[in-house]
């Protein structure tokens, strides 16, 4: 098992007076955590988790996060980035936690996966409806019912960017990382 922990404060970085919050839920895409809070904790990020501020998650493999804020704590987010894995239908059945990652539309987004950005809903309607994205083919109903334009199976896009939201198909890996 693969234990992570967050040192605080954060060092100065371009990211220097921004909130960038991770949200996480048990079952997440280790590597999807991971990495992404390793370059955002180098310039400055939070991990938001549903449960109270240290709490632990756990990745698919056996990684462990801990939160550094409960989501009802959570204060202005400048912008979220979502993990796959598990993790997002977790999200997506958190009312609070969907509500929170509606709110964020607008601002720049970061989603493995699309399935937490294609739960947002502002009104009753899609957030995204009509915003381009990636995905795995076992969510391609879920981007179809949100009503974004799926860029599969024409063409295999690894990081797709469609205004402020960010989309990306697959773990990271160190060729599509550096991408998303």
């Amino acid at each position: 098992m693969v234990e992570f922990f967050s040192t605080r404060p954060f060092p100065p970085g371009r990211l220097a007076g921004k909130t960038i919050a991770i949200f996480v839920a048990d079952i997440f895409e280790d590597a999807e955590i991971l990495y992404p809070e390793t370059r955002l904790e180098e310039e400055g990020g939070l991990v938001v988790g549903e449960h109270g501020a240290g709490h632990k998650y756990t990745g698919k493999i056996g990684a462990t996060v801990k939160s550094d804020v409960q989501i009802d704590d959570l204060g202005i987010v400048d912008s979220p980035v979502l993990p796959g894995g598990y993790a997002p239908d977790e999200m997506r059945r958190n009312a609070k936690m969907l509500a929170t990652i509606s709110s964020m539309i607008g601002k720049p987004v970061g989603s493995h996966l699309s399935r937490p950005v294609c739960s947002a809903r502002l009104d009753g309607r899609s957030v995204v409806s009509g915003y381009s994205c990636t995905s795995i083919s076992s969510i391609q109903d879920d981007i179809v019912n949100a009503g974004c334009l799926s860029l599969e199976p024409v063409v295999v896009v690894v990081v797709v960017v469609d205004r402020n939201v960010i989309t990306s198909r697959k773990t990271p890996r160190p060729s599509a990382t550096p991408s998303y």
